[in-house]
């Protein structure tokens, strides 16, 4: 199985950049994970919230890939603890297809694509900065993958 973190975005903080690749560089062939980044689609005048979902949602779909499980990241998903979320990647290993963790845009996912996710979870009830999220995701899937390899990085 391949983890992928596909999300909308444009440039981020030096501060994102950096931590997202220190992490992404400590994981191995046995447990990849990549990150797949796709432009936002053009905000026009008088596009509504609606809208601007729909465009984003359009662009991420194109990079899906034929059998991938599809996880959207949503405030309305399903919260993890650091052992949950482990767990949950332990099962999606044994069914096998990969993964796309998907991060949407600043409006969100459209309720289409909620709709077509394998499952959505949350990383916290507050909002947070995309890039926040992005870091914060990495650094939870190598977490989830520290527990499930034995190394001692997590401590409960």
């Amino acid at each position: 199985m391949k983890l992928r973190v596909l999300c909308i975005g444009k440039r981020m903080p030096a501060w994102v950049d950096a931590g997202v690749e220190d992490f992404l560089k400590r994981f191995t062939r046995q447990f990849p994970l990549s990150l797949d980044v796709v432009d936002a689609a053009p905000r026009k005048a008088g596009m509504s919230s609606e809208q601007l979902q729909e465009a984003d949602t359009q662009r991420l779909i194109q990079r899906l890939k034929p059998n991938e499980r599809v996880v959207l990241l949503d405030e309305r998903g399903v919260r993890h603890d650091t052992r949950g979320f482990a767990a949950r990647i332990e099962q999606w290993q044994l069914d096998g297809p990969d993964v796309a963790l998907v991060i949407g845009g600043a409006d969100g996912h459209s309720k289409a694509f909620r709709k077509h996710a394998s499952e959505l979870i949350s990383l916290s009830p507050m909002t947070m900065p995309h890039g926040l999220a992005r870091l914060m995701l990495v650094e939870q899937v190598y977490r989830a993958w520290t527990v499930i390899s034995g190394h001692p990085y997590h401590r409960d």
